[in-house]
Order: structure tokens, then sequence, then C-alpha cells
């Protein structure tokens, strides 16, 4: 959950993970995800982030907007009322 919140500063996010674990990023389009143990890759990353500010305001913007929408408090305890709802009622 520290991600989630995190990721409201509106800063863009640079990850360095398997490709399963870096969802989050793709989905919101809200960074870069570049291979796991390619220096090479993250240097160059970091620096197309920090040289463009229409693309770093952009990957920001666009994680804020996407945690908001899906991981916000109201919308996690709808859906988990909807998943009780269902639970109780197929029992």
């Amino acid at each position: 959950m520290i991600f989630y919140v995190s990721i409201l500063d509106k800063l863009p996010r640079i990850l360095s993970i398997e490709r399963e674990d870096n969802t989050l990023v793709q989905e919101s389009h809200g960074g870069i995800c570049v291979a796991p143990e390619d220096p090479q890759a993250i240097a160059e990353a970091i620096l197309q982030v920090y040289r463009d500010l229409k693309l770093r305001r952009s990957l920001g913007e666009n994680a804020q907007r996407y945690v908001r929408t899906q991981y916000n408090r109201t919308t996690l305890a709808n859906a988990f009322e909807e998943h009780l709802r269902t639970v109780h009622s197929s029992a």
C-alpha cells in the first residue's frame, strides 16, 4: 500500500523489476519499466525523464489519476462490500 500512497506525489516511477511486478506502472502509464540488472537502461530512463519535462509531468499525472480512481478507499470499500454480498448470497 505504501507504493500506492507514494505515487500520489505525481512523480513518475522508473522500475527495474520482473515483468509481472511492474503491472501498476504499465497500466497507469505512470512510469518507465526497464530490464532488471541493466544499469545502462536504468540510466537512460532516468535521463529521459529528467530531460523531458512534458513526459515527466504526464507520467506523474497518469500515475496519480490511476491510483486515485483504482485504489481509493471508497472504491476498495465498495468492491469489498460487493464481494461480501456475493459470498453471503451464495452461502
